[in-house]
């Protein structure tokens, strides 16, 4: 929050931050910290994610991380397998070459093909061996984070009101005028804008379908 508190006669008095010596602030009133905190509950209250939606959608989560879970344990069972059948084919293909039965240009060309599917497979394997969906972890968090949101606007502190803000608005929360004000960033512009679960939460699911390698 690009803002800066000053103690002033026994309260502390917010206005807005000069940081910059070639652009000129116009925001050169003051405003004391509990009319600050009202703002923030004000502003931060409509982002707070309903506790049965927050509930439902990490349920949601979760079955996804184990079909996540599911579905990269059966791409490591195929990387592994075709990994032995490489390594097999390997073999032979040295076995052919110590026996003369190709030429040195043929063997080197199958080698390097043979190779180039090792790495592939390993590759895969060391994608999928934990079962992680990257934005899942982070999606998550958010949830829970969005579930707090009505409590801090209701009975947090202030530093957890301007903790909140600054999660909600980032870089976009400034004052105007002795006014708090902020646009907020995603994905916490999906919580006003859908007032119902069902469009908050699209029917294939928190992320489009992709399938790994």
């Amino acid at each position: 929050m690009a803002i800066t508190g000053e103690m002033q006669k026994g309260h502390i008095y917010y206005h807005c931050t000069k940081k910059s010596k070639r652009r000129k602030c116009s925001q050169r009133q003051f405003i004391r910290e509990e009319e600050l905190d009202r703002q923030l509950s004000a502003l931060i209250a409509p982002f707070s994610l309903r506790s049965d939606w927050a509930d439902e959608m990490l349920e949601m989560a979760e079955q996804e991380k184990e079909n996540a879970d599911q579905s990269s344990a059966a791409l490591v069972e195929d990387a592994q397998m075709g990994l032995a059948n490489i390594k097999a084919s390997l073999n032979r293909l040295v076995s052919i070459y110590v026996s003369q039965d190709i030429d040195r240009d043929t063997f080197l060309a199958q080698k390097e093909e043979l190779l180039s599917r090792k790495k592939q497979c390993q590759e895969r394997i060391k994608k999928n061996e934990n079962g992680q969906v990257p934005w899942l972890e982070p999606f998550t968090d958010w949830i829970k984070t969005a579930k707090t949101v009505g409590e801090i606007a209701l009975k947090g502190s202030p530093k957890e009101k301007k903790s909140m803000a600054l999660k909600i608005f980032g870089s976009n929360l400034f004052l105007d005028n002795k006014k708090a004000r902020g646009c907020c960033v995603k994905p916490w512009s999906l919580i006003p804008e859908n007032q119902s679960f069902s469009n908050l939460v699209p029917e294939e699911g928190f992320e489009p379908t992709t399938k790994g390698l």
